[in-house]
């Protein structure tokens, strides 16, 4: 009953550090956001703001704290006042939560980590449970991995009353379900038709292993909300300070993703080259989400360095003694046949990604205006190739590379296709939804 009862509290904790006040959201002259856009929103700023405590000194925890109880008491206070009496009832927040809290108590009945997190993650998250530093993190397995995640996780089981681990990777959750209610607010439908393609969507994408300690699940959201932020971009005929204001949310995405997981710099990589061929955008526009961006990886190398990581160690143990000399002698035609046997088999798994191609497919045949589409096309095929490039250059034994990693690899960027699948429900729900 205690258990029960410190996870119903746990999600609420996350809940109001993740609100985002609309009184801040006035600054960039938006309308009325809906309490899912502000809590997407919260959550990818809390996120960042973690990133920028975890280089703090974890040995005097007082300042996390401080920080922390200014956050929560900035935000329950404006949630209070921006949401009192029916809005509390919204009826996508209860759905929302619903899912939360029953996926939070899945992962309290499998109380499993993965072998990855097992031997990598979980040794970062006590780190920073135990009042290690990032300084520390060179001590420990894997130093080229990035520690974000591991330090969400630690923060939010510190924070909880039974400090029990598994309460911090309800956070995981909770973006999880968020990125997909998020995405959902784009369909030009009543509230019960965005909760219901939620639902769906959850179903199709859900797997209690996604939380045992892996990254990929925080990638998968982080990519979701940037699919959606782009998509604004590409479709609404807005203002020089609204597309600043979602330029920055996905800098902050792309930050936030290459402290997370090292293959989320080149998954970042891939959505930043269709940023810039975004039309009717200046010089200026271009050269600054470049400049930016090459900032943010150079930034992340720096500190690496600056911590004690010989960067040229990153996923080293994956690709020994690769150069471009030797590039050719990867290119076996066994080894890409099986490769592609296990990548057909991991798009399998990963349904989304067949519904959107099929989608993406007929509308690109049927559909007059196509420009969103072929972003989103051209996504799936530098997203696809890269990620076949990962397998066809590593010197793991290849087989077990694939059947340990292609299904988790393939997820990390299935949000993207999503909304592929919105735009064809909006364009045909007529058909769809005929009642």
């Amino acid at each position: 009953m205690t258990e029960i009862f410190q996870i119903f509290l746990q999600i609420l904790v996350i809940f109001i550090f993740c609100y985002f006040p609309q009184y801040y959201l006035n600054f960039f002259d938006l309308k009325q956001q809906s309490i899912i856009e502000k809590i997407s929103l919260g959550v990818m700023v809390n996120i960042f703001i973690l990133l920028l405590l975890s280089f703090s000194n974890q040995k005097n925890f007082n300042l996390v704290y401080i920080v922390l109880i200014i956050i929560f008491c900035n935000n329950l206070f404006f949630f209070t006042i921006e949401n009192w009496g029916f809005k509390l009832f919204d009826t996508k927040l209860i759905f929302l939560f619903f899912f939360i809290l029953v996926f939070s108590f899945d992962l309290a009945n499998n109380l499993k980590l993965g072998w990855d997190p097992q031997n990598f993650w979980f040794f970062k998250t006590l780190n920073f449970i135990q009042g290690g530093d990032i300084y520390n993190l060179k001590n420990i397995p894997r130093p080229d991995y990035p520690h974000l995640g591991s330090f969400i996780w630690a923060i939010y089981t510190k924070i909880s009353f039974l400090k029990l681990e598994y309460l911090g990777r309800i956070f995981y959750i909770f973006f999880y379900c968020v990125s997909i209610f998020s995405v959902a607010e784009l369909l030009k439908h009543d509230d019960i038709k965005k909760i219901l393609f939620s639902s769906i969507i959850i179903i199709l994408t859900y797997d209690v292993l996604l939380f045992n300690g892996y990254q990929e699940v925080l990638i998968f959201s982080i990519f979701t909300l940037f699919s959606k932020y782009f998509y604004l971009i590409i479709k609404n005929n807005i203002s020089k300070s609204v597309i600043n204001y979602y330029i920055i949310i996905i800098l902050l995405l792309f930050l936030c993703g290459t402290w997370i997981k090292n293959e989320a710099m080149f998954f970042s990589f891939t959505s930043m080259l269709l940023i810039l061929c975004l039309p009717k955008k200046s010089t200026l526009f271009r050269l600054s989400i470049f400049f930016s961006f090459f900032f943010i990886i150079a930034l992340r190398f720096l500190i690496f360095k600056e911590i004690g990581l010989d960067i040229s160690t990153i996923h080293g143990a994956n690709y020994e003694n690769l150069s471009l000399l030797n590039l050719g002698s990867y290119l076996g035609i066994d080894k890409i046949l099986l490769i592609f046997k296990y990548f057909f088999f991991g798009l399998a798994s990963n349904l989304i990604y067949i519904i959107a191609t099929f989608a993406m497919i007929f509308m690109l045949y049927y559909r007059k205006n196509k420009t969103d589409l072929f972003f989103y096309f051209t996504s799936l095929i530098l997203n696809f190739l890269l990620i076949l490039s990962f397998y066809i250059f590593t010197t793991q034994p290849i087989e077990w590379a694939l059947k340990v990693t292609i299904e988790r690899v393939t997820f990390e960027v299935l949000g993207i296709y999503l909304i592929p699948i919105i735009i064809f429900i909006n364009v045909y729900s007529k058909k769809i939804f005929k009642i």
